[in-house]
C-alpha cells in the first residue's frame, strides 16, 4: 500500500475483481453479479486507460511507443520485424538507458533507431486509443445486443497488444475477465484459447529477448 507505485496496474484490477467475485458470492443471483462486475470493471478501465491516453501528450504523439520500441526488451522483439533495428542495437540502447540513469549530471544520449519507429510509433498510439475508447464504449453501454461486438473488441485488443508485446499477465486477466461475462458458450471458448495463447506467446518473445 505504501509502494503502490511500483506495483503493476493488472494487480490493482485483480484485486477489484477478487473483491467483486467475493461478493457476488453473497448475491442472489451470482451468474449475474459476476457477469456485470466483470464487465463494468473492463468497461471502466479502457475508460480510464483511453482518457489517459487522449490527454497525455507523450502517448499520443507516439513517443512512448517510439522510447520503448527503442530500448524495452518487452517491445524490442518487434521492432526488428518492420525496422533497419536489430536486438543488438536494442541491447545498446537498453545499455545506454541504464547507464543514464546512473549518471550524476545530465547529459546527451543518442539511441540507435530507424526513420520508420516513430511512423509507426504515431499509428499505433491512435489505434490503442480509439480500440480502447471503443471498447469502453461497448462494455459500458447496457444493451444485451452488443455483447458480440464487446467480446470480438476485446479479443482484437487483446490479440493485437499481448500477442506482440510479451506483458502477458494483463492479457491473461483480461481473457480471464472476459470469459466470466461471455454470454455464449463459443465466446467462452475463443477467451479460454486466448487465455493459454498469451502466455505461450509471453514466454516466446521473452526467450527471444534475453538471448
Amino acid at each position: 500500500m505504501f509502494n503502490w507505485y511500483e506495483t503493476g496496474n493488472h494487480l490493482f484490477l485483480m484485486a477489484q475483481w477478487m473483491l467483486a467475485l467475493t461478493l457476488a458470492l453473497f448475491a442472489k443471483d451470482r451468474d449475474k453479479a459476476i457477469t456485470l462486475s466483470s464487465r463494468f470493471l473492463i468497461g471502466t478501465v479502457f475508460a480510464l486507460a483511453s482518457l489517459w491516453k487522449w490527454i497525455s501528450p507523450d502517448f499520443a504523439s507516439g513517443s512512448f511507443f517510439n522510447f520503448f520500441f527503442l530500448h524495452d526488451f518487452r517491445m524490442g522483439p518487434v521492432a526488428p520485424l518492420f525496422s533497419s533495428l536489430q536486438l543488438e542495437d536494442i541491447r545498446h540502447n537498453a545499455q545506454a538507458v541504464m547507464a543514464l540513469s546512473k549518471q550524476p549530471t545530465e547529459v546527451l544520449l543518442y539511441l540507435k533507431s530507424d526513420p520508420v519507429i516513430p511512423i509507426v510509433s504515431r499509428y499505433l498510439a491512435l489505434g490503442a486509443g480509439i480500440l480502447e475508447t471503443l471498447v469502453a464504449v461497448l462494455f459500458l453501454l447496457p444493451s444485451r445486443q452488443l455483447s458480440g461486438w464487446r467480446d470480438a473488441s476485446l479479443m482484437v485488443f487483446v490479440c493485437g497488444t499481448y500477442l506482440i508485446a510479451p506483458v502477458s499477465v494483463f492479457g491473461v486477466l483480461l481473457s480471464a475477465m472476459g470469459f466470466a461475462q461471455a454470454q455464449h458458450g463459443l465466446t467462452r471458448l475463443g477467451y479460454l484459447v486466448l487465455f493459454f495463447v498469451v502466455q505461450v506467446m509471453g514466454w516466446r518473445l521473452w526467450l527471444v529477448s534475453v538471448n
